[in-house]
């Protein structure tokens, strides 16, 4: 999905409660889980959701695309992050 996307939609579309204040769009949530700015291949588990940055666009490299799916019950069990250095 669009990194642009509200956290309003990804609740409606996962039928999850994500409270989070202090973010408004997915690219937010991702970036306040793994406490810094993603990169392609950056990887998150909350709210029972895994969040990956698929992939970016212009001058800059921001992440244009994340990739949302249901974790698995290992993952949703506890808040996980990874880092892919490609």
């Amino acid at each position: 999905m669009p990194s642009r996307t509200s956290i309003n939609t990804l609740e409606e579309l996962f039928e999850v409660d994500i409270e989070e204040d202090d973010v408004d769009t997915v690219f937010g949530l991702l970036t306040k889980i793994l406490g810094r700015m993603p990169i392609v291949g950056s990887s998150a588990v909350t709210h029972g959701l895994r969040l990956t940055a698929a992939d970016s666009a212009g001058r800059r490299k921001k992440i244009s695309t994340i990739i949302v799916e249901p974790a698995n019950e290992d993952e949703d069990n506890k808040s996980t992050k990874n880092e892919s250095d490609s």
